[in-house]
Order: structure tokens, then sequence, then C-alpha cells
């Protein structure tokens, strides 16, 4: 009786593993595409990239603390039609709003003077020069540039990557 236990334990294990229940098969690594990405460009470049392609600079502000900006990134960020239209028609940058590091933009160097740095990288800091210049508001931020780097659109808060194909479509007439 022991021994037709476990054949039928045998038996129901190989069963499960040949049809995909097993995990770790090389099934299960073909069947998770990898998600869609946008292509963040070097901010210092934005400016001169929107010009050459006759594109709008889509501008994602955020804090490596800010838990709404990480959701963003994790849900939004990743939605294929959502990064299909950002990659197509606009430069996309990410500023980190409390960066520390000087940022030429405009041909203007930017700081963040107060930045502390005896916080911790999780840390809320001062925000970066460069927030203002753009006309962001706060974290998390999506501001649209024009090639001269002027502000014509900003929405703040957490926002799904509906909303923002939305928001992008009624405000920017670029598709």
């Amino acid at each position: 009786m022991k021994s037709l236990i476990t054949i039928v334990c045998i038996s129901l294990t190989a069963l499960v593993m040949s049809c995909g229940g097993g995990g770790q098969g090389a099934n299960s690594a073909a069947a998770a595409p990898a998600a869609p990405e946008i292509a963040w460009q070097e901010i210092s470049q934005a400016g001169e990239l929107a010009k050459a392609q006759g594109k709008d600079i889509f501008v994602f502000v955020y804090a490596p603390w800010c838990p709404k900006c990480e959701a963003m990134k994790m849900e939004a960020f990743v939605d294929k039609e959502f990064t299909e239209i950002v990659n197509t028609h606009f430069i996309p940058i990410k500023i980190n709003a409390q960066e520390s590091k000087e940022i030429v933009w405009g041909g203007e160097s930017l700081g963040n003077p107060n930045f502390d740095h005896s916080k911790e990288f999780t840390d809320q800091n001062s925000y970066h020069e460069i927030v203002s210049k753009i006309g962001a508001e706060s974290i998390p931020n999506v501001v649209v540039l024009d090639y001269n780097l002027n502000n014509f659109a900003s929405i703040l808060g957490l926002r799904d990557a509906k909303t923002l194909t939305s928001w992008l479509k009624i405000n920017t007439h670029r598709f």
C-alpha cells in the first residue's frame, strides 16, 4: 500500500510539472514578457534633442523616498500604451527634486544650495532649483515643456496610465 501511494504521488508530481506547475521551468521564463520601459534621456541633452526632433519634453519630477512616485514608476510607467506614447511623441526625462548636484539647464547652472548632506538618502530634503525653474509644484509631478524649455502643462499627484494618457492628449495635441 505504501508503494502504491508513493507511485501515485510521484505520478501526480510529474503531471503537475509537465503542465507548467513547476514554476521554474523553461516555459515560465518565456511566458513572462518584459515590461515596456520609458526611454529616459539625460537632462542636459533634453533641450537639444527636443529641438532637433521637434518634440516636447515629458518631465517626471520625483524623490527616491516618495511612495507615490514609486507607485507611478511601477504602475503607470510600465503600461504599454502609455510608454509607447511617451517614447514616440516626447523626450522623456526624470528629475530628482532633491538632487544635490549642479544641473545645467538652458545654459544656466542650477543647484540645491539648501541641500542637507547630513540627511539620509531616504529622508526629505530641500528642492533643487530646477524644480521651480520648470514650474513643478511638488512630487510626484509630470510637467510638459516645449523645446524652448517653457512649461505649458503640469499635473500633480499620483496618476495612473489611463489618466496620464488622457491628460497628455488634451494638453499637448501631439497624438
